[in-house]
């Protein structure tokens, strides 16, 4: 699945939040996207699912405007991860996985064996079939984040799109996440878009990077043409070391001073 964004501007009473966002992803490929708060990595996501409809510029589809593209259509290609999944009432985490067939699902439609299927599939590939029967107060914030990547994998999608996903995880279960869209990126061929504040883990588990400040991408391309220094001194204000790490087999980065 080829994802093309061309010319994206977007803006708030006014105020431009995204200036001219130019990009393309393919199959199996993860990107993360990075920069300060308020650069409009969020927005851009919103505008890729058209839960925000761009000012100016087109997101194409497999060469398809996705304006021309129904409701249905679209979470049928496209999976959402958001950064705060809030469930009001004690769901089943069967419950939750199954909400992600209902796109594909008649109004008053009751699932079929093959929705059944498919959530069942969606739920062992991320280990939450042992949850099934529990509520989703019942559980910790790395199984309900597991949980809410299997709802979106219930829709089929070919492009998964995660902000922040590991936010408020412990260490382990930030690359229990990580680890298992990257597998899910090779074996499903998944294009995935990443909303990451965390540079390290965007540099370790995304093959290119797009870096936004001010709603513009400040850099973009593989991890050591965005990650440097430079970069990181003119977007985020910060001097920084930027060093490979043989055993992680990734760069890092290490913030030494602020420089406002």
């Amino acid at each position: 699945m080829r994802l093309v964004i061309q010319g994206v501007c977007f803006s708030y009473g006014g105020s431009d939040v995204l200036a001219d966002v130019t990009f393309e992803a393919s199959d199996g490929e993860i990107i993360g996207v990075i920069g300060p708060n308020g650069s409009g990595k969020t927005t851009l996501l919103k505008c890729i699912n058209r839960a925000l409809s761009p000012r100016i510029g087109t997101v194409l589809i497999d060469g398809r405007d996705y304006s021309e593209l129904t409701r249905r259509e679209i979470a049928g290609n496209i999976g959402v991860v958001p950064q705060n999944s809030v469930v009001s009432f004690p769901f089943t985490v069967l419950d939750i996985v199954m909400m992600g067939r209902t796109p594909s699902m008649e109004r008053f439609e009751r699932e079929s064996e093959k929705d059944l299927e498919i959530v069942k599939k969606a739920m062992e590939v991320t280990n939450v079939v042992e949850l099934a029967d529990r509520t989703m107060d019942q559980i910790s914030g790395g199984e309900k984040q597991r949980v809410v990547i299997a709802r979106a994998l219930a829709q089929k999608p070919k492009i998964l799109l995660l902000d922040e996903p590991t936010l408020h995880l412990d260490v382990n279960h930030q690359l229990e996440i990580l680890d298992l869209i990257r597998k899910l990126a090779r074996s499903e061929k998944l294009t995935v878009i990443i909303v990451s504040h965390d540079l390290n883990l965007a540099s370790r588990y995304c093959e290119k990077l797009i870096l936004m400040n001010a709603g513009k991408i400040a850099a973009s391309g593989e991890v050591t043409e965005v990650l440097t220094e430079k970069n990181i001194e003119s977007v985020f204000k910060v001097r920084a070391a930027v060093s490979y790490d043989r055993h992680l087999g990734a760069y890092t980065v290490t913030p030494i001073e602020c420089c406002r």
